[in-house]
């Protein structure tokens, strides 16, 4: 029995020496590749490609966007495409909804990438 024992006590020690030198490595290279591949399928669903099947921005949300970056209110928002506060409020959610974004920051980088407004217009 201590014959087998020591047997595999090299044995294992042969094969946590290979997972080292090639397992590993090779689960971090795919990993990381699949890392960005996710990144790249999601900044492609940003971009418009809708390639999960995501609705598609209407122009009047992409203006609703588009003065939410240059900082407006609401309020603000509604004056200047003429319409109600209460259809800035749905345009809002409706983008929220299809976007995934729920913040400024996040509507602005969407912004950026999609090329709806000029970084150098962005207020800091």
């Amino acid at each position: 029995t201590l014959y087998d024992i020591y047997n595999n006590e090299e044995w294992l020690s042969l094969h946590a020496q290979v997972e080292e030198e090639i397992f590993i490595p090779a689960v971090r290279r795919l990993e990381q590749k699949l890392k960005q591949s996710d990144v790249t399928a999601k900044i492609s669903n940003m971009i418009g490609k809708n390639v999960d099947g995501t609705e598609a921005l209407g122009e009047r949300e992409k203006d609703v966007i588009v003065a939410l970056v240059q900082g407006m209110t609401n309020k603000e928002i509604a004056d200047h495409l003429c319409i109600s506060v209460n259809t800035v409020i749905t345009h809002r959610r409706n983008i929220a909804r299809k976007l995934q974004i729920h913040s400024p920051a996040g509507l602005t980088i969407y912004a950026i990438v999609n090329n709806l407004v000029d970084i150098s217009s962005v207020k800091l």
